[in-house]
């Protein structure tokens, strides 16, 4: 008698048959699960992640396929640095974000106190220094407060520098 269960993404790339217990059956069982697994089999090797997997607690296991995934694309698109240069990125994200709370923070008291001379010598400073990018220039107190209002819904966070902690739709496990 013929099995009706098809095999998952992983046991279609390998071309074998999905058993009962497949350690990758929970975690590549979906549509892209072969063109996801063949990423993974690609960079770290199909018995290598089977051996990570089996190692790890039950609980563990979706996020660390998923995990996996994601290092294994980041790994094909920048074979030297991996998800590294992701990271990196963000990093000096984070310090541009700051840098231009910064000159915000200091516009804003430039224009709330007109009299005083030092917030007009670093803000001539900073524009020297070509420190900002594409920082709107504010006629008044309410405009500056607009900006950064849209600077951070733009960036999408709630708090600089802190991180926001958005969890990836890869796959629900």
């Amino acid at each position: 008698m013929a099995s009706s269960r098809s095999p998952c993404g992983a046991c279609k790339f390998l071309r074998r048959k999905c058993v009962i217990g497949c350690i990758f059956e929970p975690y590549f069982s979906y549509e892209e699960g072969a063109t996801h697994f063949s990423v993974i089999h690609k960079v770290f090797g199909a018995s290598n992640v089977s051996n990570l997997l089996a190692h790890l607690p039950l609980s563990d296991r979706c996020e660390a396929a998923t995990t996996i995934w994601h290092e294994a694309v980041a790994r094909l698109q920048d074979p030297i640095y991996g998800c590294v240069s992701h990271i990196i990125a963000l990093k000096q994200q984070v310090v541009n974000l700051q840098a231009q709370l910064a000159f915000l923070k200091d516009q804003a008291y430039a224009v709330a106190n007109p009299n005083d001379q030092s917030a007009h010598d670093l803000q001539a400073y900073m524009e020297e220094c070509d420190l900002i990018n594409e920082i709107p220039k504010c006629s008044n107190y309410e405009d500056l407060v607009t900006s950064l209002t849209l600077m951070r819904a733009n960036a999408h966070i709630n708090e600089i520098p802190e991180c926001s902690n958005a969890q990836s739709s890869w796959r629900k496990c």
